[in-house]
């Protein structure tokens, strides 16, 4: 959720329209200043270089050890998106050279073709989008570029097979992670001939002195919108950058008709309505208008509403969302005893249990950890429907986000 500083808000505000004058900044900064809280807000949203850079040129009115921070903050991105654009070079050609087909997402290209210098936007991770039958080659490819395995499997064969993605991280003096996906919308219902759609649209583009497919502008909004309901209690005012940014870029440019037909085909119509109502308050932007009266006029489900009550729920919503999305009864099942009863390996990794004799009080608490996350969605339902609100044709005030507090919004 977010819980950024009004100051900050207001700050990136400002940045979206280009300017900050000296009078604005006087408004601002005019008055008694919670430096330490407005740096750190900044750090945790991922948005302290886009700060530096909508503050650098304003005199006098900050201290000089904020500006220093900042200015160290933006300097530390550009060394670290650097370093992630050589690595996916290397990626790259390695994968061409085994004949895997990629498309890259997220972070790396909106770094690069969305904002005007890449250390404006950090990203943390490279996200590859290949096809289910090259994961096994791209897999390959990245242990013989010293890239290793980042987490541990539930079960062996379950990321592969039910969240869709490997990680891989390559150790260093800046590591590297890389995050392999086969699936844009691991928790979608739709047919993987109607995913297949997203390689068809596919754009030729430049990212990073190299030569790529990136997603379509249409589905790139659609993913975003997607990505910032699914981690829900940890979106990051970045990722509301990145949404308002597009809108800014493209506007009534976007076939808004096609994102509409498309999110209704993976079941997320409500999800990316939502999620465009919360950026355009959030952060003060006109919508399109067919993104308007998206915005005004969307349902959530009653699942969708639950997540919107605590960070238990939300991952409530996530898991049955993927439960629906796995086809057959044995596949369902192996899914809910994969997640409810881990392997060993998983066990000692998550929980950093060094000694295999004390497993067993690793998986006591990990079905502590369970049980604390189903009451918490219990109690949410039961707040739920006490109040009324699940039969509410919308959530108003009351989302994953609403601790947008109000005040930050005036």
């Amino acid at each position: 959720m977010l819980n950024e500083s009004p100051l900050l808000l207001s700050c990136i505000r400002a940045s979206l329209r280009g300017i900050l004058s000296q009078d604005d900044a006087r408004a601002l900064f005019g008055k008694t200043v919670e430096w330490d809280r407005l740096l750190n807000d900044a750090q945790i949203s991922g948005t302290s270089p886009l700060l530096y850079h909508t503050l650098k040129d304003v005199d006098g009115l900050l201290p000089g050890w904020v500006m220093s921070r900042l200015q160290t903050a933006y300097y530390s991105a550009f060394t670290h998106n650097i370093s992630y654009y050589r690595e996916l070079s290397d990626i790259l050609s390695s994968f061409k050279r085994s004949g895997i087909q990629v498309i890259i997402l997220k972070g790396a290209v909106l770094a690069e073709t969305l904002y005007p210098d890449i250390s404006l936007r950090p990203f943390s991770d490279i996200d590859l989008l290949i096809r289910d039958q090259d994961l096994l080659k791209a897999e390959s490819d990245l242990q013989y570029l010293d890239y290793e395995k980042y987490t541990r499997e539930f079960r062996q064969g379950y990321q592969r097979e039910f969240e869709k993605y490997s990680a891989y991280l390559k150790r260093g003096r800046i590591a590297i992670h890389v995050d392999l996906h086969t699936r844009l919308f691991p928790f979608a219902h739709a047919q993987e001939s109607e995913l297949n759609g997203f390689w068809d649209r596919a754009v030729v583009t430049q990212i990073g002195g190299n030569i790529c497919l990136v997603l379509s502008a249409e589905d790139t909004v659609l993913h975003l919108c997607a990505h910032i309901f699914k981690h829900g209690f940890q979106t990051r005012l970045l990722w509301f950058y990145d949404i308002a940014l597009m809108i800014s870029k493209y506007g009534e440019s976007l076939n808004w008709k096609l994102i509409e037909k498309n999110a209704r085909t993976l079941g997320v119509y409500g999800i990316v309505g939502f999620v465009l109502d919360q950026v355009r308050h959030a952060l003060d932007i006109s919508l399109p208008q067919s993104a308007a009266s998206w915005a005004q006029s969307y349902k959530l489900g009653g699942m969708e509403k639950l997540s919107s009550m605590n960070e238990s729920s939300g991952t409530i919503w996530y898991y049955f969302m993927k439960l629906r999305s796995i086809k057959g009864v044995k596949d369902r099942l192996r899914f809910v005893i994969g997640r409810t009863f881990p392997n060993r390996d998983y066990i000692m990794w998550r929980y950093s249990i060094s000694n295999p004799r004390l497993t067993f009080f690793g998986y006591c608490y990990h079905l502590y950890r369970l049980h604390s996350m189903l009451l918490g969605a219990a109690q949410a339902g039961f707040a739920l429907i006490h109040k009324g609100r699940l039969s509410s044709p919308r959530v108003r005030g009351g989302s994953i986000m609403r601790k947008i507090d109000r005040r930050l919004l005036c």
